[in-house]
């Protein structure tokens, strides 16, 4: 249920970034809604007794394998924004799109970001947070290709950006879920690291997108992209750093033996 409540949390937050609203509405509206969220924020999470050593809880964090884990957050997030920041410009210019027609298009990823939010931390729940952060990465790769291909064919285009942000961003609560098993007693810094590092990937992939939008086109953008996000597929297919802690290395192993039968 906790990959479902953070679905939630994180549909929310995706959708009034993509859809957009004006700055004269949403000014007097974000503290009201930050208010409300913090109520949410007391309402949904379970009050749990921290069981675990006191030893074990004032431990230094893990620095460098939280830092890799965060890394796949920065992948995921510079391939997804590179493409969407020059989405509305690829489409007026290249696609010929109307108004109208763009309009719909955006309609059309927001709808596939909220359902993937939303749906992502049932998937999670249902098949493993693993499973489906690393399936997201995967389908993310194939479509933002499709996306450097076909964005130029009407036809093709609503539903290819509603699968896009569909797949794409059912990572997100998956993988929020997957970072609070591996680090259970580090849980509010691996989450303040996850969604720094979504940030630095946003800043990123719309700093860089640009000289390869302007240079090389759309089409190249999506697919160095794609590229980008079968780096971060890849990383996601770590082990858990709590099972390489629990499974000795070859020489710990040899060492252990010989201490045995020193």
């Amino acid at each position: 249920m906790v990959n479902k409540e953070i679905s939630w949390l994180v549909t929310g937050a995706s959708t009034l970034f993509i859809v957009g609203t004006d700055v004269f509405i949403v000014s007097p509206i974000l503290p009201s809604l930050s208010f409300f969220l913090a109520w949410v924020n007391l309402v949904i999470w379970p009050k749990q007794k921290r069981s675990a050593p006191i030893a074990i809880r004032i431990a230094p964090a893990p620095t460098s394998l939280m830092l890799r884990s965060v890394l796949v957050t920065v992948f995921w997030a510079t391939a997804m924004y590179a493409v969407y920041t020059y989405l509305g410009t690829a489409l007026t210019e290249d696609s010929q799109l109307t108004s109208s027609q763009l309009a719909s298009s955006l309609i059309a990823y927001g709808l596939g970001a909220m359902l993937g939010s939303l749906n992502g931390g049932r998937m999670a729940d249902r098949w493993g947070a693993k499973n489906v952060s690393s399936a997201s990465l995967l389908g993310l790769v194939v479509l933002l290709g499709a996306v450097g291909l076909l964005y130029q064919y009407a036809g093709w285009l609503y539903l290819l950006l509603f699968a896009w942000d569909f797949g794409g961003y059912a990572f997100v609560p998956a993988y929020q879920s997957r970072l609070s098993v591996e680090y259970p007693h580090h849980l509010g810094l691996i989450m303040a690291w996850n969604i720094t590092g979504m940030y630095i990937g946003m800043t990123l992939g719309a700093y860089l997108g640009g000289p390869i939008y302007q240079v090389a086109g759309f089409s190249k953008l999506a697919y160095l992209s794609a590229a980008v996000a079968l780096v971060a597929s890849l990383c996601s297919l770590r082990p858990a750093p709590l099972e390489n802690l629990a499974t000795p290395s070859f020489w710990r192993s040899l060492s252990c033996t010989y201490t045995i039968f020193r």
